[in-house]
């Protein structure tokens, strides 16, 4: 009987971190779905919640990835020293996430990509923090040059600089097809990575021009998740607009 009440609490255990660790991904994929602030606030108190009780290297991954991603939905609606705390914030977390895992490719492109933000919020940071992006970034790329993050986080790069500081949108399109068909091939379509990229290589092809080839990526978006907001309501009419 005893062994039995023991079997019983674990899988309860179990069940219950395991319907945790689902319902924070979906609530964190709503969120960027809808760009709804108050729904990211929250899933970034459980993430930190869940890594307070863990203490571990995953959760702490998840906490500073949820930080990254949740920085544009937040940004409209706080000041810029709000902003700046988040992503000192999430800069700290991937960073001492690094400390402890050197070699997680995925870890180098969040800790460059938090940089890249920094950088955009206070341009004068480029100096001192956008060859250590560029660094990081490189570093991922060899160490898991197929994954989807890595991928879509060198195709966001490229895109995003200017020209002049080693921004190339040809070349971006290449890194952000390549995550494309990553995430098909491993059936990994519902996802922010996946969506982020169809938004950006939109946004690629018709900065080239490339009207229909823009349309369909944002029309795709569209297909997998017909409320996703930056795209059906600002890209592809912005898009419509332009081709008229």
């Amino acid at each position: 009987m005893k062994n039995l009440i023991i079997l019983t609490m674990f899988f309860l255990s179990v069940t219950s971190a395991f319907a945790q660790e689902c319902s924070t991904e979906e609530t964190a994929y709503k969120a960027y779905l809808t760009a709804d602030t108050e729904l990211w606030q929250q899933t970034i108190t459980d993430l930190q919640q869940q890594y307070d009780k863990s203490k571990s290297d995953a959760d702490l991954l998840a906490l500073a990835r949820g930080q990254y991603e949740s920085y544009t939905a937040l940004q409209g609606q706080t000041d810029k020293k709000a902003k700046q705390k988040h992503l000192d914030t999430a800069e700290k977390n991937a960073a001492t996430y690094l400390e402890n895992n050197k070699d997680s490719a995925e870890g180098h492109a969040l800790l460059s990509s938090i940089y890249g933000l920094q950088i955009a919020l206070s341009p004068m940071k480029g100096m001192s923090l956008g060859r250590a992006s560029g660094t990081h970034l490189d570093k991922a790329l060899k160490l898991n040059p197929e994954s989807p993050f890595v991928n879509y986080q060198k195709g966001s790069s490229l895109y995003y600089t200017p020209a002049m500081w080693g921004g190339d949108v040809d070349e971006a399109i290449v890194y952000l097809t390549k995550t494309k068909q990553l995430c098909e091939a491993a059936k990994q379509t519902e996802s922010i990575v996946y969506l982020n990229t169809l938004a950006v290589l939109g946004q690629a092809y018709q900065y080239k021009e490339k009207y229909a080839d823009a349309k369909k990526e944002y029309e795709t978006a569209l297909a997998v998740a017909p409320e996703f907001g930056w795209v059906k309501y600002q890209l592809l009419p912005e898009l419509e607009k332009e081709m008229k």
